[in-house]
């Protein structure tokens, strides 16, 4: 694979030193490696950096690219290390503020009982539709939800029973 990428940066460059167009160097490599043929855009990239004075064929080292070598000698314990000294923070932030589902939190809401609707798909939104009611303050409430399906309508339904929940508590 990367043999085959380097060997197409080749036959860029070639059509670079032949003065061609990145146009006509793209239709020109399309024509024989068909689906294998670098889209147009690549081949740009590939001509902005010829122009630029670079003739390296190899990709340049970036930010969240991984890296050639394996550092921790496939030890997990050193991985792990590496990983918590980099992200411990997020990490400890992670584990103590878990994030909850709006529908879940909403079965735990003390005293809502919430039912939610069968889902229908509204045709003059083009979305699904889902009703929950629930329990605020000894009252029966019902709040809709709309989602492109009905996972996303329950809980679309699911946050705006609980967003009136915590306004009338």
């Amino acid at each position: 694979m990367e043999n085959d990428k380097v060997h197409l940066r080749h036959i860029m460059l070639y059509e670079y030193r032949k003065g061609v167009s990145v146009r006509t160097a793209q239709k020109n490599i399309a024509e024989v490696y068909l689906d294998n043929a670098p889209a147009f855009k690549t081949v740009q990239k590939w001509f902005a950096r010829f122009r630029k004075g670079d003739l390296s064929l190899e990709d340049k080292p970036r930010a969240g690219r991984p890296s050639d070598i394996n550092d921790s000698g496939n030890d997990l314990n050193t991985v792990w290390r590496v990983i918590v000294h980099l992200m411990g923070k997020e990490i400890l932030e992670f584990t103590n503020n878990v994030p909850i589902n709006a529908v879940r939190q909403l079965f735990e809401w003390p005293g809502a009982n919430p039912t939610f609707s069968a889902p229908a798909l509204s045709p003059e939104r083009d979305t699904t539709e889902v009703t929950v009611r629930f329990v605020c303050r000894n009252k029966f409430m019902e709040t809709h939800g709309f989602g492109t399906n009905k996972s996303n309508a329950k809980k679309a339904a699911a946050k705006a029973a609980l967003q009136y929940l915590r306004k009338n508590r």
